[in-house]
């Protein structure tokens, strides 16, 4: 788990994320997450999860997506990138 956005006046947290992940093959791994930020006096929640593939030691591709968990708000994501170690 970890937080931030960390409000030194007050000693309140004002997000968190948990996270986990896992290589199923040495060139293959995979993740899900759940995080959540305050916004004035509400938590808005959302989850996203991903693959990725390691090409070689240096350039990796990546696939993810997800949603906010609120009703009120309805927003989704996909995305597609890539690592590449210099």
């Amino acid at each position: 788990m970890i937080f931030n956005n960390f409000d030194e006046d007050t000693s309140v947290f004002n997000a968190y994320t948990l996270n986990w992940g896992i290589s199923f093959h040495e060139k293959w791994n995979t993740f899900i997450e759940y995080y959540s930020n305050k916004s004035e006096d509400n938590w808005v929640s959302a989850w996203d999860t991903g693959l990725g593939y390691l090409v070689h030691n240096d350039l990796m591709l990546d696939f993810s997506f997800g949603q906010d968990l609120d009703d009120d708000i309805d927003s989704q994501f996909i995305s597609l990138g890539f690592s590449y170690r210099i």
